[in-house]
């Protein structure tokens, strides 16, 4: 797993592997597993997600033309995450 799409629930993560997680402490969780939260523009971010280290993606209600570029932008911050957390493995 190198990614998760968050609810803004803590109970999503209750069976994860990582210390905390399943008491709702995110901080190991998202330093490992990128974290990324859609949402709508006009949309209040929920109090768990706006303290959580995750990459917030707002879509737009009635510019849905607008989706693509949201698209690139996941993608690319997943990339960096990828890169800065590059394996030493040979394969």
């Amino acid at each position: 797993v190198v990614a998760v799409v968050v609810q803004g629930v803590k109970w999503q993560f209750k069976d994860w592997p990582f210390k905390g997680a399943a008491e709702g402490d995110l901080l190991e969780t998202f330093l490992k597993v990128a974290g990324f939260y859609v949402h709508y523009s006009d949309d209040k971010v929920t109090d768990p997600v706006a303290s959580w280290n995750v990459q917030r993606l707002a879509l737009a209600r009635d510019k849905r033309h607008m989706d693509m570029p949201v698209m690139l932008e996941f993608f690319k911050h997943l990339d960096i995450f990828l890169s800065g957390n590059r394996s030493t493995l040979a394969y």
